[in-house]
């Protein structure tokens, strides 16, 4: 299984890994509030954690991994696919 591709400056994992691995993820990962998920499927940026470094983070919603979002300069811009979040029931 591929684990990661190299996007520019950043590696980004596949959407495969972080469907099996994502929920074991220690870093990288934000939890999101309901109003944060609606905003970036809105196609809005919403603020991350200070903690975290540039580059794809893990996504989730109540335990739940949705996807990858892209963190640049403080903001996270939603990578998770419209249709995957269709079959999600968002």
């Amino acid at each position: 299984m591929r684990a990661f591709r190299q996007i520019g400056s950043f590696k980004k994992p596949t959407t495969r890994f972080i469907q099996v691995f994502g929920k074991k993820a220690s870093k990288g990962k934000v939890e999101l509030e309901q109003e944060g998920l609606e905003a970036l499927l809105q196609g809005k940026s919403i603020p991350g954690s200070s903690g975290l470094e540039n580059g794809y983070i893990i996504l989730s919603l109540k335990g739940h991994v949705l996807g990858l979002g892209l963190l640049v300069n403080g903001k996270i811009i939603s990578q998770i696919p419209k249709k995957a979040m269709k079959v999600l029931g968002f």
